[in-house]
């Protein structure tokens, strides 16, 4: 039973039964229904549509650290194509071609749930771990962390879903693996 003043989209639910008939009502419910499998087909294009490869969403994470400080350092650089190598075996035309595509990437992006969204929904968290401790070697290759390339780190961290104790394991890590 419809309460007298219920609303529904606005409009007044008991008081448009009396005012149209039910293939009127038919009809709004025609056109709802196609707007909602037009709105669902749109977001079914978006996901059978090629995502970005795992190469270069992680690329693209590592890259975030390296232009934080508005200062990529040609050892930031290299220690990036070092990970992408060692982790994903690509030849160098390969290489190459994700490091371009996720320096645009990474330029383009418009926050860290793009990339992040993505590599959460694909990767262990053992992997997810890597990226967090590759990104605190791409901030520590110039010498020093920034304050916004930790922030930059942390924020990845939270959206990877990686705990904070790991976060810090990872720093640790990644501060070891440095001073060697």
């Amino acid at each position: 039973m419809v309460k007298r003043g219920a609303r529904f989209l606005g409009i007044e639910v008991a008081g448009y039964f009396r005012q149209h008939s039910f293939t009127q009502l038919a009809g709004l419910i025609a056109m709802l229904t196609k707007f909602l499998d037009a709105l669902r087909g749109a977001n079914h294009a978006d996901t059978t549509e090629q995502k970005h490869s795992l190469e270069v969403l992680t690329a693209a994470m590592l890259y975030q650290v390296a232009r934080v400080d508005m200062d990529i350092d040609a050892a930031e650089l290299a220690r990036i194509r070092s990970f992408v190598d060692n982790t994903f075996s690509l030849g160098a035309g390969e290489l190459e071609q994700c490091m371009d595509e996720a320096a645009s990437l990474a330029d383009n992006a418009t926050s860290l749930f793009e990339l992040t969204s993505e590599l959460n929904a694909a990767l262990e968290a053992t992997d997810r771990f890597r990226i967090i401790e590759n990104m605190w070697l791409v901030a520590l290759a110039d010498g020093e962390i920034d304050k916004y390339e930790e922030q930059v780190i942390r924020r990845s961290a939270e959206l990877l879903y990686v705990h904070h104790g790991e976060f810090i394991r990872a720093r640790h890590a990644a501060e070891a693996r440095a001073s060697t």
